[in-house]
């Protein structure tokens, strides 16, 4: 059994040795294609979500009941002229109504306590007079003490008076300017409670109805412009430093769209620290691209793109600890190690000082071949 193995080994060894010399010494047929030059391009891709630029959720800017919505979901908008919905307009009415007259009553006031100052005028104007004649009186000793007091008194009580009236009139002015104020909130509460769209667009969704209680910051109604929508993605980590907004393109498509070349408008200035993605934004015209908002985008991002080498895939050879291809030169296969880069389309991009375009590049019969070994091209081997 001993004998047997040994026999069938030194077989095995004698095989390995003459094998490779047969063969090197034989022609062997090769069909061969030239070294070329191609634009190679590294391309990601993932998947987004399309999403309108423009929203808007639409709330009331008073509280209160809902009186009335005037618009559907889908309902097309123009911003400034399309009125959405109003809040109790009969309450706010009347409530300018309230402030109006008040704002009279305050005009009739400061009438009432101007009166009043032109008339404690005239008793200070007297009541000085009444001094001076008593005053006199008083200088010839023609009256008593106690009359020249009082009259005296009298005079300061009258200046007194005119400042307080005077204190009066300020305050009634003051009071007529809180009324004006008043009634321009009044005014401008009763303007708001009819609210227009703030952008052109369609209604995507009534969150509230007639009598239901509104308040600012809870909406009513969401619009959303379908003209313009961009596109939103997220891309892991490793490629944040080789996104460049404005510079990197992206090709864009849907199943109901053609691709669509443009650029990313967007990179988020953070990466998320928990999924290790950051966010990139691009734009497109929705009647150019024909995209909805919500729908599934499909992106091709262009990260990189050069010209360069190019060989088909099967003529890279991996022998030993190296990447090789064989060419034919003067009748035999040399042998060129290569180191690879890009794939694209079947071709890989190859870089070796030792070759040139337009090399015969063995293409196939390159997996017996050796260093040197003789070759000859098949028939419609080129």
């Amino acid at each position: 059994m001993k004998v047997t193995v040994n026999v069938m080994l030194a077989l095995f060894v004698l095989l390995s040795i003459l094998l490779p010399l047969s063969i090197a010494a034989k022609e062997i047929a090769v069909a061969v294609k030239p070294v070329t030059t191609k634009v190679f391009a590294e391309c990601l891709q993932i998947q987004g979500s399309a999403e309108a630029v423009n929203t808007a959720k639409v709330s009331a800017r008073i509280p209160g009941p809902i009186e009335a919505v005037f618009v559907e979901e889908g309902d097309q908008v123009e911003a400034g002229v399309t009125c959405l919905f109003q809040i109790d307009s009969v309450k706010l009415q009347k409530n300018v109504e309230i402030r109006k007259q008040e704002l009279a009553i305050a005009r009739y006031s400061l009438k009432e306590k101007e009166a009043q100052r032109k008339q404690a005028v005239a008793d200070l104007e007297k009541a000085r007079l009444d001094f001076d004649r008593f005053r006199l009186l008083w200088e010839e000793n023609s009256t008593s003490k106690d009359n020249y007091e009082k009259i005296q008194l009298k005079h300061r009580m009258s200046e007194l008076t005119v400042e307080h009236v005077q204190a009066i009139i300020d305050l009634a002015g003051e009071q007529l300017k809180q009324a004006e104020l008043a009634v321009r909130i009044a005014e401008k509460d009763f303007a708001d409670s009819k609210v227009y769209a703030p952008i052109s667009g369609r209604v995507i969704a009534r969150m509230q109805e007639p009598g239901e209680m509104a308040a600012p910051g809870i909406p009513i109604l969401l619009i959303k412009d379908l003209k313009e929508v961009e596109v939103k993605a997220y891309l892991p980590a490793e490629y944040y430093h080789r996104v460049i907004p404005g510079s990197t393109t992206v090709e864009i498509s849907t199943r109901a769209s053609r691709p669509t070349e443009t650029v990313i408008t967007y990179k988020s200035p953070v990466i998320d620290p928990a999924l290790r993605t950051f966010q990139i934004k691009c734009s497109s015209l929705a009647h150019e691209s024909q995209m909805i908002p919500g729908e599934l985008v499909e992106l091709n991002v262009l990260l990189l793109r050069r010209e360069g080498l190019a060989v088909p895939d099967n003529a890279i050879l991996q022998r030993e600890q190296s990447r090789i291809v064989f060419i034919v030169e003067n009748g035999k296969a040399r042998m060129v190690k290569v180191t690879c880069g890009l794939e694209n389309d079947g071709m890989t991009e190859v870089f070796s000082d030792q070759l040139k375009p337009e090399m015969q590049l063995i293409s196939q019969g390159q997996y017996l071949l050796n260093d040197g070994q003789p070759v000859k091209i098949s028939a419609g081997g080129r």
